[in-house]
Protein backbone atom coordinates (compact mmCIF):
# COMPACT_ATOMS: atom_id res chain seq x y z
CA UNK A 1 0.00 0.00 0.00
CA UNK A 2 1.71 3.50 -0.91
CA UNK A 3 0.84 5.99 1.62
CA UNK A 4 -0.30 9.67 0.22
CA UNK A 5 1.03 12.04 3.44
CA UNK A 6 0.79 14.81 1.06
CA UNK A 7 -3.11 14.60 1.15
CA UNK A 8 -2.79 15.14 5.39
CA UNK A 9 -1.11 19.16 4.67
CA UNK A 10 -1.27 20.33 8.60
CA UNK A 11 0.67 22.65 10.58
CA UNK A 12 3.51 20.69 12.90
CA UNK A 13 2.18 21.83 16.13
CA UNK A 14 -1.73 21.95 17.16
CA UNK A 15 -2.91 23.94 19.72
CA UNK A 16 -0.47 25.97 20.49
CA UNK A 17 2.66 23.49 20.81
CA UNK A 18 1.11 20.62 21.11
CA UNK A 19 2.98 18.12 18.49
CA UNK A 20 0.87 16.78 15.02
CA UNK A 21 1.39 13.13 15.66
CA UNK A 22 -0.92 12.41 12.90
CA UNK A 23 2.01 11.50 10.56
CA UNK A 24 3.99 9.15 12.53
CA UNK A 25 0.95 7.41 13.74
CA UNK A 26 -0.17 7.00 10.15
CA UNK A 27 3.53 5.58 9.89
CA UNK A 28 2.95 3.42 12.83
CA UNK A 29 0.11 1.82 11.71
CA UNK A 30 1.19 1.47 8.41
CA UNK A 31 4.05 -0.36 9.69
CA UNK A 32 1.81 -2.61 11.74
CA UNK A 33 0.00 -3.64 9.14
CA UNK A 34 -3.41 -1.80 9.49
CA UNK A 35 -5.59 -1.60 6.02
CA UNK A 36 -6.14 2.00 3.95
CA UNK A 37 -9.57 2.17 5.24
CA UNK A 38 -8.50 1.65 8.96
CA UNK A 39 -5.42 4.39 8.49
CA UNK A 40 -7.94 6.78 6.83
CA UNK A 41 -10.62 6.32 9.50
CA UNK A 42 -7.90 7.38 12.24
CA UNK A 43 -6.33 10.20 9.78
CA UNK A 44 -10.07 11.40 9.68
CA UNK A 45 -10.84 12.09 12.98
CA UNK A 46 -7.11 13.13 14.05
CA UNK A 47 -7.17 16.17 12.00
CA UNK A 48 -10.06 17.57 12.83
CA UNK A 49 -8.15 19.13 15.67
CA UNK A 50 -5.10 20.42 13.36
CA UNK A 51 -4.61 23.35 11.05
CA UNK A 52 -3.68 23.64 7.27
CA UNK A 53 -0.49 24.79 5.91
CA UNK A 54 -0.72 28.05 4.46
CA UNK A 55 0.83 29.12 1.07
CA UNK A 56 4.86 29.18 0.88
CA UNK A 57 6.16 33.30 -0.47
CA UNK A 58 9.52 31.48 -0.83
CA UNK A 59 11.90 33.02 1.73
CA UNK A 60 14.25 30.79 2.60
CA UNK A 61 17.34 29.57 0.49
CA UNK A 62 20.67 28.06 1.22
CA UNK A 63 22.39 31.42 1.70
CA UNK A 64 19.91 32.76 3.82
CA UNK A 65 17.79 29.44 5.83
CA UNK A 66 20.32 30.46 9.01
CA UNK A 67 18.69 33.89 9.52
CA UNK A 68 15.13 32.72 9.87
CA UNK A 69 15.97 29.81 12.86
CA UNK A 70 13.20 29.75 15.38
CA UNK A 71 10.54 31.28 13.57
CA UNK A 72 7.72 29.11 12.93
CA UNK A 73 6.19 31.05 10.98
CA UNK A 74 8.62 30.01 8.59
CA UNK A 75 7.63 26.22 8.49
CA UNK A 76 6.39 26.06 4.80
CA UNK A 77 8.83 28.00 3.10
CA UNK A 78 11.58 25.95 5.21
CA UNK A 79 9.70 23.15 4.15
CA UNK A 80 9.66 23.86 0.10
CA UNK A 81 13.51 24.87 0.86
CA UNK A 82 14.32 21.03 1.99
CA UNK A 83 12.40 19.30 0.03
CA UNK A 84 13.84 20.70 -2.73
CA UNK A 85 17.26 20.42 -1.52
CA UNK A 86 16.91 16.71 -0.76
CA UNK A 87 15.16 16.19 -4.61
CA UNK A 88 18.17 18.32 -5.75
CA UNK A 89 21.40 17.21 -3.61
CA UNK A 90 20.48 13.87 -2.31
CA UNK A 91 19.13 13.47 1.49
CA UNK A 92 22.95 12.39 2.87
CA UNK A 93 24.10 15.64 1.84
CA UNK A 94 21.45 18.15 3.65
CA UNK A 95 21.62 15.86 6.50
CA UNK A 96 25.43 16.71 6.59
CA UNK A 97 24.80 20.21 5.72
CA UNK A 98 22.23 21.00 8.57
CA UNK A 99 22.53 18.73 11.07
CA UNK A 100 25.43 20.28 13.11
CA UNK A 101 23.30 23.32 13.25
CA UNK A 102 19.81 21.43 13.86
CA UNK A 103 21.22 19.23 16.88
CA UNK A 104 21.79 22.45 19.01
CA UNK A 105 18.02 22.17 19.54
CA UNK A 106 17.36 18.51 19.77
CA UNK A 107 15.70 19.13 22.54
CA UNK A 108 12.90 21.72 21.54
CA UNK A 109 9.47 20.36 21.32
CA UNK A 110 10.60 17.17 23.51
CA UNK A 111 12.40 15.79 20.41
CA UNK A 112 9.74 15.67 18.71
CA UNK A 113 11.17 16.97 15.31
CA UNK A 114 13.83 14.48 16.01
CA UNK A 115 11.39 11.76 16.46
CA UNK A 116 9.16 12.71 13.25
CA UNK A 117 12.67 12.75 11.49
CA UNK A 118 13.24 9.18 12.31
CA UNK A 119 9.55 8.07 10.87
CA UNK A 120 10.85 9.98 7.94
CA UNK A 121 14.13 7.99 7.30
CA UNK A 122 12.90 4.66 8.14
CA UNK A 123 10.03 5.05 5.66
CA UNK A 124 11.74 6.90 2.87
CA UNK A 125 9.32 9.57 2.45
CA UNK A 126 10.91 12.55 1.07
CA UNK A 127 8.01 14.76 1.70
CA UNK A 128 8.41 13.94 6.04
CA UNK A 129 11.71 14.45 5.85
CA UNK A 130 11.80 17.76 4.12
CA UNK A 131 8.37 18.43 6.86
CA UNK A 132 10.29 17.42 9.64
CA UNK A 133 13.98 19.47 9.15
CA UNK A 134 11.56 22.11 8.41
CA UNK A 135 9.59 21.80 11.74
CA UNK A 136 13.21 21.65 13.39
CA UNK A 137 14.38 24.28 11.84
CA UNK A 138 11.37 26.68 12.43
CA UNK A 139 11.32 25.84 16.30
CA UNK A 140 14.91 26.33 16.85
CA UNK A 141 16.57 27.53 19.97
CA UNK A 142 20.03 27.11 21.65
CA UNK A 143 19.41 24.61 24.67
CA UNK A 144 22.45 23.90 26.97
CA UNK A 145 22.77 20.61 26.88
CA UNK A 146 26.38 18.80 26.81
CA UNK A 147 27.92 16.86 24.64
CA UNK A 148 30.54 15.71 26.46
CA UNK A 149 31.98 14.80 30.12
CA UNK A 150 33.56 11.89 32.17
CA UNK A 151 31.38 8.71 32.77
CA UNK A 152 29.37 7.61 35.65
CA UNK A 153 26.78 5.86 36.60
CA UNK A 154 23.09 7.15 35.55
CA UNK A 155 21.73 6.10 38.64
CA UNK A 156 24.01 7.41 40.58
CA UNK A 157 23.78 10.99 38.91
CA UNK A 158 19.93 10.83 39.73
CA UNK A 159 20.77 10.17 42.94
CA UNK A 160 22.87 13.09 43.36
CA UNK A 161 20.74 15.51 41.74
CA UNK A 162 18.12 14.69 44.29
CA UNK A 163 20.09 15.41 47.52
CA UNK A 164 21.81 18.89 45.67
CA UNK A 165 18.13 20.22 45.80
CA UNK A 166 16.79 19.17 42.43
CA UNK A 167 13.41 17.81 42.83
CA UNK A 168 11.55 16.39 39.64
CA UNK A 169 9.05 18.93 37.59
CA UNK A 170 6.20 16.60 38.05
CA UNK A 171 3.62 18.78 36.12
CA UNK A 172 2.91 20.42 32.65
CA UNK A 173 3.79 19.17 29.08
CA UNK A 174 7.13 17.41 28.69
CA UNK A 175 8.48 20.77 27.05
CA UNK A 176 7.84 22.95 30.11
CA UNK A 177 9.55 20.34 32.45
CA UNK A 178 12.66 20.06 30.17
CA UNK A 179 12.45 24.08 30.20
CA UNK A 180 12.24 24.37 33.80
CA UNK A 181 15.34 21.60 34.26
CA UNK A 182 17.85 23.07 31.91
CA UNK A 183 17.07 27.05 32.86
CA UNK A 184 18.27 25.78 36.62
CA UNK A 185 22.26 26.19 36.26
CA UNK A 186 23.10 24.19 39.11
CA UNK A 187 21.73 21.22 36.79
CA UNK A 188 23.18 22.00 34.07
CA UNK A 189 26.63 21.85 35.50
CA UNK A 190 26.09 18.93 37.17
CA UNK A 191 24.93 17.41 34.06
CA UNK A 192 28.23 18.59 32.06
CA UNK A 193 29.95 16.65 34.49
CA UNK A 194 28.11 13.78 34.39
CA UNK A 195 27.16 13.28 30.88
CA UNK A 196 29.62 10.06 29.31
CA UNK A 197 31.37 10.84 25.73
CA UNK A 198 30.14 7.60 24.95
CA UNK A 199 26.60 5.67 26.03
CA UNK A 200 27.01 2.16 26.58
CA UNK A 201 23.88 0.21 25.48
CA UNK A 202 24.21 -3.44 27.15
Amino acid sequence: MKLHLDKYNHQARWGGKLANHMPMAILSLHGLGFGREEIEEFASFYQKRLEELPKSIGLINSSNWREFLGEYECLVEYNEYFQAAILRDGLHRVLSNHMPVLVESVIADAFHPLIRLGFALKFGIVSEQSMALAYWASIHQLRPIPLSGVDQRWMESLTQLRRLGFDAVASGLIQFRIDVSISNPGFVRHVHRGIPDKISFG
